[in-house]
């Protein structure tokens, strides 16, 4: 299991256009966030000692494609 989140994360970290939704959900988890909550296609992750939140959504018509990932400030 740590195998394959290293892959994702080399991947991810190798600047690929092509990681699936479920493949960064696995990233994050592994990082320690959990997921808060859904709003439409939005996935909010968040984590008890990081003041950031993970926002990422799925992609439109293309299945399992990650969309967007963005980093906000939770002040």
């Amino acid at each position: 299991m740590v195998a394959k989140k290293r892959k994702i994360l080399d991947k991810v970290l190798a600047g690929s256009k092509n990681i699936k939704f479920s493949e960064m959900v696995t990233l994050i988890e592994a990082f320690g966030f959990s997921l808060e909550r859904i709003s439409g296609s939005h996935h909010i992750f968040t984590h008890p000692q990081v003041t950031e939140i993970v926002n990422i959504q799925t992609g439109q018509r293309r299945g399992d494609t990650l969309s967007s990932a963005s980093i906000f400030i939770d002040n």
